[in-house]
């Protein structure tokens, strides 16, 4: 019985530390800066892409939670300080004191980031990484 219960116990702690590495690894590919490219939206009907506008909106992410913004003329952005990865396909940017979070989809492909709101007909932003 003791064995048994080593057991589980070392593999409950093998999963924490994959979950872990997992994060760590999409936090890496995250972290940095990001320029948008362009957006998208849909009025109720087919998706509209537009060139981003050109007062450069730039996001960052850092590979431990912090997250800032130039957004000054975007809605809520320049609010949010930090980010939390859900998974590898959501993220959530939190206000100071974690009590308001704005939950977005996310892609990365190498030097390009697709953010994804939560619209009902479909939006989202396309940016590069900064260098």
């Amino acid at each position: 019985m003791t064995k048994l219960l080593y057991v589980c116990l070392a593999f409950t702690l093998m999963a924490f530390q994959c979950n872990k590495r997992n994060g760590d690894a999409e936090a890496e590919r995250l972290a940095g800066k990001w320029k948008m490219t362009e957006y998208w939206y849909s009025p109720a009907g087919p998706l509209v892409y537009a060139p981003a506008p050109s007062d450069n909106l730039i996001v960052e992410f850092g590979t431990g939670g912090e997250f800032s913004s130039n957004a000054e003329t975007y809605p809520g952005y320049a609010e949010y300080t930090m980010y939390h990865l859900e998974n590898d396909k959501e993220l959530y940017l939190l206000k100071p004191g974690l009590a308001d979070k704005m939950n977005l989809m996310y892609t990365v492909d190498k030097d390009t980031l697709r953010l994804y709101g939560r619209c009902i007909e479909g939006c989202g932003q396309k940016y590069i990484r900064i260098k």
